[in-house]
């Protein structure tokens, strides 16, 4: 995954799949940043009650959604939740 920028946001990724949507594409990176705000929430919460397998399914799909914007840095973090 090669990454142009920062590290944080692979950019080509992200140019990729903004292309990809096109018109729709900052509605659709809004309902990603709103979701991903809650699935952050849900994974502390369950850290916090160290309930690990609530944890799972709110890292896995902030991963998947992450990784299709090019966050790979916090798809990472979270898939590493995720296994662990």
């Amino acid at each position: 995954m090669g990454q142009a920028g920062n590290g944080v946001v692979n950019w080509t990724t992200f140019g990729q799949t903004r292309e990809l949507i096109g018109n729709d594409f900052a509605t659709i990176l809004g309902y990603y940043r709103d979701d991903a705000a809650k699935n952050v929430v849900a994974v502390e919460q369950a850290y916090k009650l160290r309930d690990a397998v609530s944890m799972v399914r709110p890292a896995h799909t902030l991963k998947g959604d992450s990784l299709q914007f090019g966050g790979e840095a916090l798809g990472k973090l979270a898939e590493h939740i995720e296994h662990n």
